[in-house]
């Protein structure tokens, strides 16, 4: 017995209104090589409780710290960043308006400092991004 289910008449569907998606495809895979250039880690709020106050430079020259945050005001919210390291110190805000709530807030915070980090290009760092949490 063959598998019926919604999306199977979705396909079906779309192939007769696009009869170009049965066309054949050849042997053709995407596939991509990652080799990760860089270590990351992120402190669970347990192991962060029991640290001494961390500095933003960190004191080993293959680390780098990732600080990053999202907030709220009477004005909306808003996240920011800050990377720094041996001859390194990136940051960057942005104001996400009214709409946003503070985990997307903490969430873009994360994700605009992973995209600093990768358009730098660095090689065998160790990477921690510390969050800040609040009790």
């Amino acid at each position: 017995m063959e598998k019926d289910s919604y999306q199977d008449h979705q396909t079906r569907g779309l192939q007769e209104k696009i009869p170009q998606l049965e066309y054949p495809t050849g042997q053709l895979r995407t596939r991509a090589s990652l080799v990760p250039r860089y270590s990351t880690n992120i402190p669970t709020r347990e192991q962060m409780s029991g640290r001494e106050k961390v500095k933003p430079k960190p004191q080993q020259p293959d680390s780098i710290h990732c600080f990053t945050d999202g907030s709220e005001t009477s004005e909306g919210c808003g996240t920011g960043y800050l990377i720094m390291g041996e001859n390194v110190k990136v940051y960057g805000t942005i104001s996400l308006g009214s709409s946003a709530t503070v985990f997307q807030a903490e969430v873009f915070a994360i994700s605009e400092a992973y995209k600093a980090i990768d358009r730098m290009q660095l090689e065998s760092k160790n990477i921690e991004f510390l969050l800040l949490y609040y009790k």
